[in-house]
């Protein structure tokens, strides 16, 4: 998988963030590792007041291998967040603006 540095991490995610703790820092850096690689395809943290924290899109039509990549993630691995994994499709031309 690719590395990804402390300084690409930096200059990638919002400026005022607080600074993170060690496992979550280690969670971002995966999900960058996950995209650098083309399995993730879109990664939305989710901003309101629910349970859910966010929403990604993998790239991966297994979803043995979803499941496996998952369960590598730091944040899951420590037991801090759960995942669900959905099978679905986009329609064709599908993409996110800009």
């Amino acid at each position: 998988m690719t590395s990804i540095s402390n300084e690409y991490m930096q200059e990638m995610l919002p400026k005022g963030q607080p600074e993170a703790d060690q496992i979550q820092w280690e969670h971002m850096r995966y999900l960058f590792q996950l995209r650098a690689a083309g399995r993730l395809a879109i990664t939305l943290p989710v901003m309101d007041n629910t349970e859910l924290m966010g929403v990604g899109v993998l790239n991966i039509a297994d979803l043995d291998e979803a499941h496996d990549l998952l369960k590598q993630d730091p944040n899951i691995k420590a037991g801090r967040l759960v995942y669900e994994v959905h099978s679905c499709f986009g329609f064709p031309g599908d993409a996110l603006a800009g």
